[in-house]
């Protein structure tokens, strides 16, 4: 008679990890794949959204310039009704081509690149944000460099990336104190990169947040489709670029874009002294 006595606790607990690491595997694929199917569906749904939006947009646009001409012929047409059409009138072309970059990017079809100055990118952003900033209270302090920032890329892309930070930068400031709502934006250039950052002074990103923060469907907003952030990214990415964020210690959060800086074309200008790094004062 012959006993044998075998301890399958190791084994068994080898089997039971191998079994969870599998198992956490398939979990993590089919995450990707759902999310692969979820931007599928929104490239197809911005695609659709797009196509429908272009006609009424050149029916407004068509509207105000007809107007414009009929105000033509009146001599005590105000001078402000006229210069409200035409304004009118440029943002829907704007609009018009935002939409037509959309297309573009989820279908992912080559879009046009031409030299741009950074500067000019805040300028416009500025112009356009000027009243949803004034409305909430808050202080904007441009830093941007004496020299241009030249990049190559597309202006209105890159408009809607700061547009998308300097919002997010507003939305960080609602429950701050009327005298601590300020927004500093930096351009700069560091070498043979182009620098430009967006920081607010409010409360930080939590550091669970930070690790995800470009995924996509992520939002820290109750009402967020965690979109913005990750469409930055591809954004800033396709012109070899990167955006990353931070927080700056009482500061709080700090948003960079590094682009490859382009020296094609530039005037000379006198450069005008201003701090490095995201933590700049106001």
């Amino acid at each position: 008679m012959v006993c044998a006595l075998r301890d399958l606790g190791p084994l068994r607990q080898r089997t039971v990890a191998a079994l969870e690491a599998s198992e956490s595997k398939v979990k993590e694929h089919l995450e990707k794949l759902s999310h692969v199917a979820r931007l599928h569906t929104m490239g197809e749904m911005a695609s659709g959204i797009a196509h429908e939006l272009n006609q009424p947009l050149t029916a407004i646009a068509n509207y105000c310039q007809a107007s414009i001409q009929l105000l033509e012929g009146v001599e005590e047409a105000p001078a402000q009704v006229n210069a409200a059409l035409r304004l009118a009138v440029a943002q829907a072309e704007r609009a018009g081509e935002i939409i037509k970059r959309l297309r573009a990017l989820v279908s992912k079809r080559a879009i046009e690149t031409r030299l741009i100055d950074l500067n000019q990118v805040v300028g416009n952003c500025m112009f356009l944000a000027e009243y949803d900033l004034k409305e909430r209270g808050i202080e904007v302090v441009q830093l941007l460099s004496g020299y241009p920032v030249a990049v190559l890329a597309d202006s209105i892309q890159l408009e809607q990336v700061v547009l998308n930070l300097l919002s997010n930068a507003m939305d960080a400031l609602r429950d701050e104190p009327m005298m601590k709502r300020h927004v500093i934006v930096h351009t700069r250039r560091e070498g043979k990169k182009a620098i430009l950052e967006v920081r607010d002074t409010g409360r930080g990103i939590t550091p669970s947040s930070l690790e995800v923060l470009f995924h996509p469907f992520f939002s820290t907003k109750p009402n967020g489709m965690g979109l913005g952030l990750s469409i930055c990214q591809t954004i800033v990415e396709q012109y070899g670029g990167l955006i990353s964020a931070e927080n700056i210690p009482a500061s709080g959060a700090c948003f960079r874009i590094e682009l490859p800086l382009s020296r094609q074309g530039e005037p000379e200008r006198a450069p005008v002294p201003s701090p490095d790094g995201c933590g700049a004062g106001v």
